[in-house]
């Protein structure tokens, strides 16, 4: 270590005691140390950053750390550098301690003379280079040990069979065996014991390729690797296919001592590449069936070699084809659209997918389907491209046909639907969308029976006698998205496939919801003119029952003085006179008693009225009357009208047990066609209108179409004939007007008796005319919210007519989405009052929670005096009451509309 340099690190916070070291080192000793000086550990630690030094004379006791725990730290930090520990006292203890700890040496400050610490830095030194040598020695073997553990690890759990030979002989019998791993065994069956010593021949056998062996034998011969695929025999005489790979081993002086080979089984990748060229087989002859042309690209989409199926079709030649050639033979208004699809598949290794025209050898241009994947290397990059395309010709005008077809199917109001056998709908067309409100996407793969049918087993009545049967036909009653009823002609046919088998069933359907609604009334209509006609029969016979007895009587009376007798003759004329008004009745609805025809002020009329039911009617019944003073003439029998609102009045009365409210009310009302789409007994025309309202306790649904047939009453026995009504309807008929009646459980119910206005000057008419023209929108929005469908179509119709635009909801619920989806451009809302889902009062509450300044109209067939269904508390200021006219709704919407 003569003229070296030794940069020393000492640690010491004593300055007497670092100037001793520094003396100490300056003796001469051949050695020139250079040392660095510092008092604390932390700034020893930052000069170990920043520059090597070969020793660290270390205090334990620092400002910043003091006792053992200082070496501990200095060694975590210079681990590789020898560490002096210098001590002011002697301490054998801590001496051990600290070389055990890894210290080199340990001092005690003033006992350094005689180069002491010269030689303790110089011996430390050499043990720690000699320390560190060994130390590397010891990782180099260990690493070798492992690496040979490793190898004879991998070696004897390899899946490949390890074996290893002599080098000689070569010919027989061949290289002993000295090496076989556990995959030997597993894979041929024999012990290690069972092969060593034995030449690799012995498990060759009839189907081992000669060939190969002389091959392997000539490669053995000149000391060469050699690989190559064989057939070898197990112990229990199966075949197994071997990937062999040999290499000769050599010792030092070049010589050949063994043969190593590692061999691979392989039999299943043999099967698999015979199952492969099968199948490759029957692909190629699948695409030669098939008609398909097969064409395969370089990764950049270039063609660069023969393309056999697309030279035949399209007649190109190889250098034509070559590169991007191949689109010469595509039609010119296809060519960009098909090199834009290409290019981008290419750059984006995404699959190629596309049609277009495609010119044949026999100068026509076909239709093909052209797809492409890229076929991927190991790497996952991109080897080359393959693809074939399909004459579609015949399937796509098959295919356009098909969509002429279904256009059709869509201009029908029927609905066509076809659904599989067992129930899962296939096809529907815009009819059904009409009929039943479910749009194509919500139904297509639902079940028929589960989506239309009130009763499922009448679904499958239907299926079954349609697959027996191959037809059928009928009426039933489905329902629509709404939940409301309909009926439907129904015509199903089984369709069968190209074998015969059935496939699925085609359903036409016509709804007749409206016109078994026409019959009913059609009917119902006769049914009372036959009751009339036996009815009137009946009074005419009573009639010559009554007429005998009631002249009888007078005579009776005069030819008698008993007191006794003359008292049973007046009961005898009070129950004769009550027959004969039956009778009249009776005759009043069988023929509607027409009587003189004079003009008639209906105020005067109804005033009597109310003087005659003020009187008369219980005190907890409120009475509201109003007679407008412009009331048109209309001609009539006065006694006969007085019975009409009279019975009308006593009816109400005995509705309201517990009291209630009698409103009574006249106008002029002009009906349009409007008016007459929504009510089949209406004519246009000019009307005087009464109104009959009261809060009863209304009319069940089931009986409403009962209320006017004679005899019908829901009264008590004894308290009514149920010839009211039905005299009521023949007076009004007779007087060729016509009545309407709403009603509503537990809340009420209006009679609407229409009278014909008297014919006036054509002065007057136009006066009339010119006042009642009807206002026209500016293309407002009109929300209309009606459960009843020919309600929202006439509505509909009307609104469009004059200037409007609208949208439909047929429940409360279906009212909010559409609002909320366009609430930006709906200026009123029209809605019934009663509905389902949704009333009436709860759309308005929530509308105007969503906007408070919206504009509503509320409709009911009750007036906005009765019942619940009033919006009365609802903050809705405009009410119409069905039916209205189209003049009544156009006048009202202006009138919404002009407000702020």
């Amino acid at each position: 270590m003569a003229d070296q340099t030794i940069q020393v690190l000492l640690v010491e916070d004593g300055p007497t005691d670092a100037l001793i070291v520094r003396e100490e080192l300056t003796v001469g000793s051949g050695i020139t140390f250079h040392v660095t000086h510092v008092e604390r550990l932390a700034e020893a630690f930052e000069q170990l950053k920043e520059q090597a030094f070969g020793v660290v004379l270390l205090d334990l006791s620092l400002p910043d750390s003091d006792g053992f725990e200082t070496f501990t730290r200095l060694r975590e930090e210079a681990a590789d550098i020898p560490v002096i520990v210098l001590s002011g006292r002697t301490d054998e203890d801590l001496a051990v301690k600290a070389v055990q700890s890894g210290a080199q040496d340990y001092l005690v400050k003033g006992h350094m003379e005689d180069q002491v610490l010269a030689r303790a830095i110089r011996y430390a030194i050499e043990r720690k280079r000699s320390e560190v040598a060994l130390r590397q020695q010891t990782l180099v073997l260990e690493e070798k040990n492992l690496a040979l553990s490793l190898l004879s690890t991998c070696i004897t759990n390899l899946n490949d069979i390890v074996l290893i030979t002599e080098a000689e002989p070569i010919d027989e019998p061949g290289p002993r065996i000295v090496f076989v791993n556990e995959a030997f065994e597993r894979i041929v069956g024999y012990t290690p014991a069972e092969a060593l010593d034995r030449s690799p021949r012995f498990l060759q056998g009839e189907k081992t390729d000669r060939v190969v062996l002389r091959e392997i034998h000539q490669a053995l011969s000149e000391q060469k690797p050699i690989r190559r695929d064989l057939i070898n025999y197990g112990k229990d005489g199966s075949e197994y296919w071997l990937d062999i790979d040999i290499a000769p081993v050599f010792n030092p002086a070049g010589k050949c001592t063994h043969f190593v080979a590692i061999e691979r089984d392989i039999t299943e990748r043999k099967k698999a590449e015979d199952v492969l060229r099968a199948s490759e087989t029957r692909y190629r002859s699948l695409i030669a069936a098939t008609a398909q042309i097969v064409w395969t690209a370089d990764l950049n989409g270039q063609v660069t070699g023969a393309l056999p199926d697309w030279q035949k079709f399209t007649g190109q030649s190889l250098e034509e084809i070559q590169g991007n050639g191949w689109v010469g033979a595509v039609h010119p208004d296809d060519v960009e659209g098909t090199v834009k699809v290409w290019g981008e598949a290419v750059k984006n290794h995404t699959t190629y997918d596309t049609e277009f025209r495609l010119y044949r050898y026999d100068g026509v241009y076909r239709n093909v389907s052209a797809r492409g994947v890229p076929v991927l290397n190991s790497d996952g990059g991109i080897r080359e491209w393959v693809g074939c395309c399909t004459d579609i010709t015949e399937r796509k005008e098959s295919g356009e046909q098909i969509a002429e077809q279904a256009a059709f199917l869509d201009k029908t109001q029927d609905a066509i639907i076809v659904r599989d056998l067992k129930g899962p709908i296939l096809f529907w067309n815009k009819g059904a969308e009409e009929m039943y409100g479910w749009p194509r996407e919500d139904v297509i793969g639902r079940d028929m029976d589960k989506l239309l049918y009130a009763n499922p087993k009448k679904f499958e009545e239907v299926n079954e006698l349609t697959i027996s049967q191959g037809e059928w036909s009928g009426e039933l009653v489905h329902l629509a998205r709404d939940g409301h009823e309909i009926i439907i002609e129904a015509r199903t046919t089984l369709i069968r496939d190209r074998m015969g088998r059935p496939k699925s069933v085609l359903a036409i359907k016509t709804d007749v919801t409206e016109k078994r609604k026409t019959q009913a009334q059609f009917l119902r209509s006769q049914r009372m003119e036959s009751i009339g006609t036996l009815a009137g029969g009946i009074a005419h016979d009573l009639n010559n029952i009554l007429a005998p007895i009631m002249m009888s009587i007078d005579l009776l009376k005069s030819s008698s003085d008993s007191p006794q007798t003359k008292k049973i003759l007046q009961t005898i004329e009070v129950s004769a006179k009550r027959g004969a008004d039956i009778v009249r009745q009776v005759l009043s609805f069988a023929r509607g008693l027409e009587g003189d025809r004079i003009e008639i002020q209906l105020n005067d009329l109804l005033k009597d009225l109310q003087a005659i039911i003020t009187d008369t009617f219980p005190k907890d019944i409120r009475l509201h009357f109003t007679f407008p003073q412009d009331t048109w003439i209309i001609l009539g029998d006065p006694t006969q009208l007085h019975q009409v609102l009279l019975n009308l009045c006593v009816n109400a009365r005995d509705a309201m047990h517990n009291g209630g409210e009698l409103t009574i009310s006249i106008e002029n009302s002009v009906l349009d066609e409007h008016y007459a789409a929504m009510n089949l007994q209406a004519k246009s025309g000019r009307y005087v209108k009464i109104n009959v309202t009261d809060t009863g306790m209304g009319i069940p649904p089931k009986l409403i179409d009962k209320i006017f047939e004679p005899f019908f009453t829901t009264k008590e026995l004894a308290k009514g004939t149920g010839l009211g009504l039905s005299t009521v309807m023949a007076i009004v008929k007779s007087h060729e007007g016509m009545i309407n009646v709403y009603s509503e459980q537990g809340k009420g119910t209006t009679f609407s008796v229409y009278l014909p206005a008297a014919d006036i000057s054509s002065e007057a008419r136009l006066v009339q005319t010119g006042r009642l023209k009807l206002p026209q929108g500016n293309g407002e929005t009109v929300l209309v919210v009606d459960d009843e469908p020919s309600i929202l179509t006439i509505t509909s119709q009307t609104l469009e007519k004059f200037g409007y635009r609208v949208l439909t909801a047929t429940d409360g619920a279906d009212a909010v989405a559409i609002y909320l989806q366009h609430r930006d451009t709906i200026a009123v809302v029209l809605t019934d009052m009663m509905m389902p889902v949704m009333d009436g009062p709860a759309l308005i509450h929530a509308l105007t929670r969503i906007d408070p300044t919206i504009k509503i109209i509320a409709a009911s067939g009750l007036n906005a005096n009765g019942g619940k269904s009033n919006p009365s508390g609802t903050g809705v200021k405009h009410f119409l009451t069905k039916p209205y006219t189209a003049g009544t709704l156009c006048t009202t919407l202006r009138m919404i509309l002009g407000e702020k």
